[in-house]
């Protein structure tokens, strides 16, 4: 028989039912509907805070493996005047002051110096310093005539007349010449140092004091050729350029004519048009001979040939058949024969059909007939590399010259 409880005194009694209070409190069974609520609200929390973990973690991982470079702006992208921060003070140092714009100039009265201004709207272009006495060089797309009525303004606002207007007779060029000295020159980027994927950048002013802007972005191609509408006009005579860099990216109006230069400050070329939109670069590397006939005053004498042809990277060949066509092939074109008779190709005795294949021992790959030969002055001889009937052969020849078209304010 157990023992018998002593019967509980009050105290006891109250601390009982204390215990059993706050047990009930703490282990009781709470309703239903509290703890679904409870459930769903703490499934998001936790659902949100993995969401979050796994973004930090990806963007962690994505800038360790992405590399950084101050001087080499991502692909496609270009910047503005308002984000500068890829180039450095000296490359933009290096370019205050070598970039003009050009205006058609118009009568005003002395006595009314508001209409003396030009407005940045009324721009027809860019144009690059190219010498401290006052040359200027521009495309044809800006200056399209050898005549008077033009106008190049600097950037700190000064405005000069143009007093002479070169034409070139081969690439899209045009050279300006103004009163105006002590400017600066840019070297320009030799061939071999340009490559798709360069970055560089286009220069451009309003002419209006200050304002700047700097449109950064790749080489996208330095293989290219102006656009044809059809197969008759695939041909080109060796006295036109066809050749072209693509940009990545189209620029806007204001830029054509600009001066398109490397990022270690060298000029690539001016900012020209490619089917229809502001993409293409017109080459400036073969210059040499050009600044001379300027500083004489003389209209630009460039090398002359006098053949058409084909470039075999301009085609689709079929397999098995790009060896036997790599070249310069001499082909007929819609208004001009493959070779131009009593013309240094002539005299040298090259045929229709014939592949010129190599310039002084130097094979062209990808570069145009045109392109090199430019390279060449006037009158200078040069060894061409010939393939005819599947052979090759040395053919020696003299190089002509062309003419483009002049005018200077003086012969008026």
């Amino acid at each position: 028989m157990p023992p018998i409880s002593p019967p509980a005194t009050e105290y006891e009694k109250e601390i009982r039912a204390l215990y059993r209070e706050r047990n009930e409190h703490s282990f009781g069974k709470p309703s239903q509907s509290h703890g679904t609520g409870k459930r769903v609200v703490d499934f998001i929390a936790l659902l949100l805070l993995i969401c979050v973990a796994s973004i930090a973690a990806s963007m962690g991982v994505y800038t360790w493996l992405t590399p950084t470079s101050p001087q080499a702006p991502v692909a496609g992208q270009f910047y503005t005047s308002s984000s500068q921060s890829v180039l450095s003070s000296e490359f933009m140092v290096q370019f205050e002051g070598v970039v003009a714009t050009v205006y058609a100039s118009r009568a005003t009265k002395s006595t009314a110096p508001v209409e003396q201004s030009y407005l940045a709207a009324e721009a027809l272009g860019q144009a690059l310093v190219l010498s401290s006495d006052g040359w200027f060089v521009t495309t044809q797309a800006v200056v399209p005539e050898a005549r008077a009525g033009y106008v190049v303004v600097l950037p700190d606002g000064r405005a000069y007349t143009v007093e002479a207007v070169a034409l070139d007779p081969v690439a899209p060029l045009v050279y300006l010449k103004a009163a105006v000295r002590n400017l600066t020159a840019t070297p320009f980027a030799a061939p071999e140092e340009l490559a798709p994927n360069v970055p560089v950048a286009a220069v451009t002013v309003d002419g209006q004091g200050t304002a700047r802007s700097w449109y950064l972005g790749y080489l996208a191609n330095i293989e290219a050729r102006t656009p044809v509408a059809s197969r008759a006009d695939l041909a080109v005579g060796s006295e036109t350029l066809p050749d072209r860099y693509l940009l990545d990216r189209v620029l806007p109006a204001g830029s054509r004519g600009a001066p398109v230069v490397t990022l270690g400050g060298k000029v690539v070329g001016l900012v020209g048009d490619y089917g229809g939109s502001l993409r293409a670069v017109v080459p400036l590397g073969n210059l040499a001979g050009v600044i001379e006939t300027l500083f004489a005053n003389q209209p630009v004498r460039r090398s002359l040939l006098g053949v058409t042809y084909v470039q075999s990277t301009w085609l689709s060949l079929p397999a098995g058949e790009e060896q036997a066509a790599t070249g310069a092939l001499l082909v007929p074109g819609a208004r001009r024969a493959a070779v131009v008779a009593k013309s240094p190709a002539a005299q040298a005795g090259l045929r229709e059909g014939d592949s010129i294949v190599a310039v002084d021992g130097r094979r062209l790959n990808g570069a145009s007939l045109s392109l090199v030969l430019q390279r060449y002055r006037a009158g200078g001889t040069l060894e061409l590399t010939v393939r005819r009937d599947g052979a090759e052969r040395a053919v020696a020849i003299t190089l002509g010259e062309v003419l483009g078209g002049y005018y200077t304010a003086s012969a008026e």
